[in-house]
């Protein structure tokens, strides 16, 4: 179900975005902690080093004791915790042509993601459970093995919607909510 998911999103954003736009690097790979792997679009998994290009629609995946730390063209910061995988939607930052959107997905695992330069709203997060759009945030997103979310906004304001029940609500920098199937468990936010 993960999969198809992702597949749907990745479908979904790339033909809403011309194939040009989607052409560029998406980032490139700070630091590696263990070993982390990249599975580029019609690539087989390959380990990844600091320096190493991020592209759009690659999955990066961490060890079990691992570490991945990336920067988007925007200036965006991912840091991958261990055991963990995000896949990499797609990452467009063209802002002299007004093109700019961020989707990142997190089936499992954990990540610390910091916006950059790219506009409010155009920074969208995946997981099993909700779906998270970033205004300005600094936040750490986890999902465990039932594909439940946790999120920590330190900075900011994320809207969260439950992928199942539709809620939305709002959250601020220092508020946390947890997501599972049957939809918000655990809230410190204002409904919308």
């Amino acid at each position: 179900m993960r999969t198809q998911i992702i597949a749907a999103v990745a479908a979904a954003f790339t033909a809403a975005i011309s194939s040009a736009a989607l052409a560029s690097d998406a980032g490139v790979v700070e630091t590696v902690a263990e070993t982390a792997y990249g599975t580029a679009p019609s690539q087989t998994k390959t380990v990844k080093h600091a320096g190493d290009v991020v592209q759009h629609r690659e999955l990066l995946e961490t060890s079990k004791s691992g570490g991945l730390k990336v920067k988007f063209t925007d200036g965006s910061k991912l840091d991958l915790g261990a055991d963990s995988k995000v896949f990499v939607v797609a990452y467009v930052y063209k802002p002299e042509q007004s093109i700019a959107n961020a989707i990142v997905s997190l089936p499992s695992g954990k990540m610390h993601y910091l916006t950059g330069a790219m506009p409010r709203n155009h920074t969208t997060i995946y997981t099993p459970t909700a779906t998270m759009q970033l205004n300005g945030a600094d936040i750490t997103v986890a999902v465990n093995e039932r594909g439940n979310t946790h999120l920590m906004v330190d900075e900011g304001v994320v809207t969260v919607r439950s992928r199942t029940t539709g809620e939305e609500l709002v959250y601020n920098a220092g508020e946390s909510v947890d997501i599972t199937p049957a939809g918000v468990t655990t809230s410190t936010a204002e409904l919308q």
